[in-house]
C-alpha cells in the first residue's frame, strides 16, 4: 500500500510540475504576444509619423496652389474652378480639411489680420470676413484661418455721460 501511495504522490508531483510548466509556457506566450503587439503598434505609429512628416510639406504647397487659384482673376473660369476642386478633393482625401469659419471668434482656429473696434452694448469679437482659408490635418492646425474682425466694446455709463456732457447722479 505504501508503494501505491508513493507512486500516487510521484504521479501527483509530476502532474503538478507539468501543470506549472504549462502555466509558465502560457504566461511566456502571452507576454511575447503582448510584446509583439506593442512592437507592431509602435512601428505603425512610427510609420504614420514618417508619412505625415513627408506629406506635410506637400500639403502646404498644395494649399499655396489653392490660394493662388483663389487670388487669380480667372477664378470664375469653369476649368480653373474644376482644377481647384480637384486639388482640394485630393487634399481632403488625405485628411486635410478647410477650417469652417463662423461669426463667433475662435482663437484656437483663427488668426486676426484685420481689426476694427466699435462701441456696442456688449463685449464680443465678431468675424466679418475670411481673408485666407485655414486648414487642419488629422485635427492639427496646418494653417490658421486669417480673418477680419469687429471688436465690440461696451461703453461704460460714465464714459457715455462724459461724452454727452452730463454728470452721473444716483
Amino acid at each position: 500500500m505504501d508503494d501505491k501511495l508513493e507512486l500516487l504522490n510521484e504521479l501527483h508531483e509530476k502532474v503538478d510540475n507539468i501543470a506549472l510548466q504549462i502555466e509558465n509556457t502560457n504566461k511566456m506566450y502571452f507576454r511575447r504576444l503582448s510584446q509583439d503587439k506593442q512592437k507592431e503598434e509602435l512601428i505603425s505609429h512610427l510609420i504614420k509619423g514618417i508619412e505625415n512628416e513627408l506629406q506635410l510639406p506637400l500639403f502646404k504647397d498644395l494649399i499655396t496652389v489653392l490660394d493662388r487659384i483663389e487670388g487669380n482673376a480667372a477664378y470664375n473660369n469653369d476649368f480653373i474652378v474644376s482644377l481647384y476642386d480637384e486639388v482640394y478633393d485630393i487634399l481632403n482625401s488625405k485628411g486635410v480639411e478647410r477650417i469652417k469659419v463662423s461669426c463667433d471668434y475662435d482663437a484656437s482656429l483663427y488668426k486676426v489680420v484685420q481689426k476694427e473696434d466699435i462701441e456696442s452694448d456688449d463685449d464680443e469679437i465678431e468675424v466679418v470676413e475670411v481673408i485666407r482659408n485655414g486648414y487642419t490635418f488629422n485635427n492639427k492646425i496646418l494653417r490658421y484661418a486669417e480673418v477680419s474682425v469687429l471688436v465690440h466694446h461696451q461703453v461704460c455709463q460714465e464714459e457715455q455721460e462724459q461724452e454727452l456732457g452730463e454728470e452721473y447722479v444716483d
